[in-house]
């Protein structure tokens, strides 16, 4: 799962030069451990300087 993330995030920033679209995550971390979920929040928020990310989650441990 956190590798799909990455590729997906990657892809967005490949096909978007100057206009960045917004990316919604709706709880997309269930399938993940506390420490690779702790990862994929480091890993939006890096992303979330150049684009704007909306990110839903029914947990308080996922939140950030």
């Amino acid at each position: 799962d956190l590798y799909n993330l990455s590729a997906r995030l990657a892809l967005v920033d490949s096909l978007y030069d100057k206009e960045r679209p917004f990316i919604i995550f709706d709880d997309p971390f269930t399938a993940l451990d506390d420490e690779k979920t702790k990862s994929a929040l480091r890993l939006l928020k890096k992303f979330a300087n150049d684009s704007q990310v909306i990110y839903f989650t029914c947990s308080k441990s996922r939140s950030s």
